[in-house]
């Protein structure tokens, strides 16, 4: 069975025009939207505060960076990096190898 699928063309203008628009629709939702949802959030809660500044767009990016910064310096995401010596024999080796070929 023939099947012809064509799952994105970039051809010409009209191309370079739709990979324009998902990188400007990925920044929008991505980093724009949650910055200017900052931004509306500190600003219904200066009104309730006296003498609370209010924000604009820059300083919602800015306070989303912050945000963003503090949940992976706190190690909240699940990646992580571990690096130690590993001491295996010869046999351990081995055995590991079999365990993982019985596996497939």
């Amino acid at each position: 069975m023939k099947r012809n699928i064509k799952v994105v063309e970039i051809n010409g203008f009209r191309g370079m025009f739709v990979i324009a628009f998902a990188i400007v629709c990925a920044v929008a939702g991505f980093i724009v939207f949650p910055a200017w949802l900052l931004m509306t959030g500190w600003n219904w809660f200066a009104v309730y505060v006296y003498q609370m500044p209010h924000m604009n767009l820059l300083h919602g990016f800015m306070l989303y960076a912050v945000f963003v910064l503090l949940y992976f310096a706190t190690g909240s995401h699940k990646t992580s990096l571990n690096i130690s010596s590993a001491n295996l024999n010869k046999s351990h080796l081995a055995a590991m190898m079999k365990d993982i070929d019985d596996e497939k």
